[in-house]
Order: C-alpha cells, then structure tokens, then sequence
C-alpha cells in the first residue's frame, strides 16, 4: 500500500487503510524523503528516541540508514505500527505533511540482493548489505571468494564463521580438503585413489592387501631377530651377529665380539676357570695354542699358564629349544703336549669330547662346551665359529669329522 500522509490527514482513507502495517518499502520511501531534524521529532512523537540516538550512533555516517532502520526498529517492536500512528505523529508535528511524506520510487526499480535493502542518499539509490555482503547490490557472498573442495557446498552466514563446507560423506576440514587417502593408508609406494566416501589401493607387483600391507617379509621369514628387506618378490634377511643362514635360522658364535649379546654361548659364572677373548696367538708360550683365528679375527681360548690343573672354563648355551634335525658344529684347537679335555654336553649328557693333542690344525667339531686344564702350561684349547645348523635330514646325515670340523649330534627337546 503506496500513500502520502495528506491523504491520511484529510480522512479520504478508509479506516481500514489506516489500520495497516506500513511495508519495508514504503517505510523507506518515507524516511528518504524526511530530512534529519524532522526524522529526530517524528521518532519522539512515536516513542522512539532511545532507539534513534542508539542506531544514529551506530551509523555516524550514513544518516539515511539511520532513518530507515529507527522506523523499521519502530515497526518491530510497537503494537500500533500503522499508517495510522504516523498520520498521528505528523499531525501532531504541524509540517507540510504532502512534502514530508512524498513517495520515492527510485528504489522500485533497484533490486538488492541476499536480503540488502534499498535507500535513497544523495538522490541516487543505495543497498544497505547484511554483514558479510559487498558490492553495489549487495551480490558478493562469503562464498563468492571461497572454495569447498571435493564437491563440498558453501553455505553463508551474517555470523561468524561467515561461511561453513558441508563436505560429502568421508571428507572433512574446514574446505573439505581432508580427504580418504589424507592419512596415506596406502604402504609401500601404492597409490590411494577415491571411490565414493572411501579409498582404494594400487599396489605395486610386491605387496598386496587392500592396504598394501602384505609384503614378502609379511611371514616373518627371518629368524632370530634377523631383519627382512624384500625387493619385488623376493625377500633377504640381514642377520645379527648371532645367527646366519637364509633366513638366520641358524644360531651362531664367531666370537669377535666378547660377551656378545647375540651369541647362543655364555660364559659360566659358576665354574673355576674361564674363556679368554683373543686374536692372534694364544700366549707366549711356544708348543701350544693357534697362531690366528680359524675365521676373522678373534676366538675363545682357555689359559692354562699360571692356571690350577684340572680347572674347568664353560660355555653354557641360552636355553634353546633343539630340533630333530639340528646339529652343533665349531672348530675347535688342541696343540700342545699337556692338552686336557674338551667336552660336549647336552644338560647333564656327555654328547662329545676329545682329549690329548689333537694337532696343529683347527678342527670342526643346553649344550655345555667345557675346557678341562691339562698337567702342565702348553694346555692351550680354542674353539671359534660354532654354530647350532639346521640339516636337512636327520641325524645321520649330520657332517661328522669334515675338514678338521667337529659336529655334535643335539637330542631333541621333549616335553614332559
């Protein structure tokens, strides 16, 4: 409803125009054509002078938002909001009603935007923008200059957060930008792609699983703490320094480190004599002992010079759980015209032993090695490189006597 306050005045309205509710647009008309000092007696008239001085402050620079935004203050919070309460106010106000009130049209023809409202200043037509919206007609959102990734929505809002992503099922973060291959589920080099809300996996030729997770070390082939590192489809095992085999399957001591973590052979703590760490020859002593290793650089020997005939040095295994088809082998040296004994036993039964010279020559021969002194100092006995083997058959095909090498058949571990 389009109507100028001379009308209203001269009762040429019926009662039921004046009982009206003003519309946005037709409140704006009337605050463009209302000057300040009018607008600010008009709002005392209508009760509304807090609010005037409240929005005018808010607003020191565009009085004629001010304006609109007092009566549209004045619309949404008085019960007699009507053409007919104006009328009131601009009687009691004693101006020329017919200029006060003068309808403006420009803004029937200026189409704001995202909820912007029209004003007129300085003759022309302006938008007053929500928060968060730019531009003449109010058309730049906080969406305009943002970008949901993956397909995401941007959804605006007047507060803050100015805008939000709804992102599809399996994406997140404030763009959406997290997506299901984020995490790089994919192992070993596979490549993540997206299907729908979750992922799949291109795995290279050596892996497979539906996260690449099965690989030829998958199995834990190595033995032993041995370490598995695979190439294509085949894999390798890097031993410690205790084992040795393909897969480190079998136990092994080189003795060149002393008290070697990884070796299956310990010194014994209880016996009366004990195992020596060396490289080259044994002692001083001529008539007795190696002149190097059998192997590297180092080996166990028993010192006889200044040692009690008889004394005993032991190596006692960890305990370990033998097999049907397992051996002990290790080279062992017995030079010298006092040698003593040397001894293999398995818990409390002799399995092996030599005693006397057994030559110059190194020969290859829970497990007991023990070292028994002989009568006098050219006594020396060595052992290095013993290993526990896996054979493939059974004892009988166990390398005995080759090479100088001693080999000692194991007896299967039973249970009780």
């Amino acid at each position: 409803m389009v109507i100028d306050s001379g009308s209203l005045l001269s009762n040429r309205l019926s009662d039921d125009a004046l009982s009206q509710i003003p519309s946005d647009i037709e409140l704006l008309r009337f605050s463009t054509n209302c000057v300040s000092n009018q607008m600010h007696e008009l709002v005392s008239y209508l009760e509304m002078s807090k609010k005037w001085d409240s929005i005018t402050h808010n607003y020191p620079n565009d009085i004629e938002v001010a304006k609109y935004l007092v009566l549209s203050k004045w619309k949404e919070i008085k019960d007699q909001s009507n053409f007919k309460a104006l009328a009131e106010a601009l009687t009691k106000m004693d101006i020329s009603t017919h200029f006060l009130c003068q309808v403006n049209t420009q803004c029937d023809k200026n189409r704001c935007e995202n909820s912007g409202t029209c004003y007129v200043k300085d003759g022309s037509p302006r938008c007053a923008c929500p928060n968060g919206f730019t531009d003449t007609l109010c058309s730049t959102t906080p969406c305009s200059d943002t970008a949901c990734l993956n397909n995401g929505t941007c959804m605006y809002n007047t507060t803050s957060p100015m805008y939000t992503c709804q992102c599809p099922t399996g994406f997140s973060g404030a763009s959406c930008e997290v997506t299901p291959c984020s995490s790089f589920p994919c192992l070993y080099n596979g490549t993540c792609s997206i299907t729908d809300s979750t992922y799949t996996c291109s795995c290279k030729s050596d892996t497979t699983g539906n996260q690449c997770q099965t690989t030829p070390c998958s199995s834990s082939p190595c033995q032993n703490n041995g370490m598995c590192s695979f190439n294509g489809t085949s894999y390798e095992c890097k031993c410690n320094s205790g084992s040795s085999g393909p897969n480190c399957e079998d136990l092994r001591c080189d003795f060149e480190i002393d008290d070697d973590p990884n070796c299956f052979l310990q010194q014994d703590k209880f016996d009366d004599n004990d195992w020596s760490h060396h490289s080259v020859r044994t002692t001083s002593s001529v008539g007795t002992g190696p002149c190097s290793a059998y192997q590297g650089s180092f080996y166990y020997y028993l010192e006889a010079t200044s040692k009690k005939d008889g004394s005993k040095a032991r190596l006692i295994s960890k305990n370990i759980y033998i097999e049907s088809n397992q051996c002990l082998t290790f080279q062992y040296h017995m030079y010298g015209k006092n040698i003593g004994t040397l001894n293999v036993n398995q818990m409390s039964s002799l399995q092996w032993t030599r005693s006397g010279d057994q030559g110059i020559c190194w020969r290859l021969a829970q497990i007991t090695i023990e070292a028994v002194r002989g009568s006098g100092f050219q006594s020396d006995i060595s052992i290095d490189d013993a290993k526990i083997i896996f054979v493939n058959n059974m004892w009988d095909n166990c390398p005995i006597g080759l090479n100088n090498v001693s080999t000692v058949k194991l007896l299967a571990n039973h249970s009780a």
